[in-house]
């Protein structure tokens, strides 16, 4: 564990054991899981990077129960009256429109998602230099990336590069005076 533990104090987590380095924000949960590899392998400044960045998606907990919410019901009505057109009719166009509304739902979560991976970056960048996160980002990168994972995480979150130029932007117009 750390010397320090101070990137502990306020934060509501759960440790599981896993070599690879991983912190998430379980969002039903209000809780962040901890791999034991993410205390062997970042230093104490990215971990505090990390875990600020997981702190601040609990920021948009609200947002994203709202969009899971909208996309179970559009998911679970679909698949209502799916089964309900073997027993009795229902128009094709409904079960269209549904399906199409459940494509639609689905998109805007993954663009949520992907949104919200920014603001919680930038929030982190507020609390802790944003240098630790671009060397955790790439020693998560390094660690995690197989052919899965890649596929999974670039569904939900931007790739590595183009958030830390996300951030270094950020910065730039921070020192500039209009970081929003």
């Amino acid at each position: 564990m750390y010397s320090n533990n101070r990137i502990f104090k306020n934060i509501n987590y759960y440790q599981i054991d896993k070599n690879n380095i991983l912190c998430s924000y379980n969002v039903i949960l209000d809780r962040i899981k901890i791999s034991s590899g993410f205390f062997k392998k970042l230093d104490e400044n990215e971990a505090h990077f990390m875990l600020a960045h997981e702190e601040g998606h609990k920021r948009d907990r609200p947002l994203f129960l709202f969009f899971i919410l909208v996309n179970f019901s559009f998911i679970l009505s679909f698949i209502i009256c799916l089964f309900l057109s073997f027993f009795i009719y229902i128009d094709i166009e409904l079960l269209l429109t549904l399906l199409l509304f459940t494509l639609i739902s689905f998109f805007l979560l993954i663009c949520f998602y992907r949104y919200s991976e920014y603001r919680a970056d930038i929030y982190a960048a507020r609390l802790v230099d944003y240098a630790y996160f671009i060397s955790a980002l790439k020693k998560f990168k390094k660690e995690n990336y197989s052919i899965l994972v890649k596929i999974l995480v670039l569904i939900t979150h931007p790739c590595p590069e183009k958030r830390i130029k996300h951030i270094k932007n950020m910065i730039d117009r921070y020192k500039m005076g209009s970081f929003q």
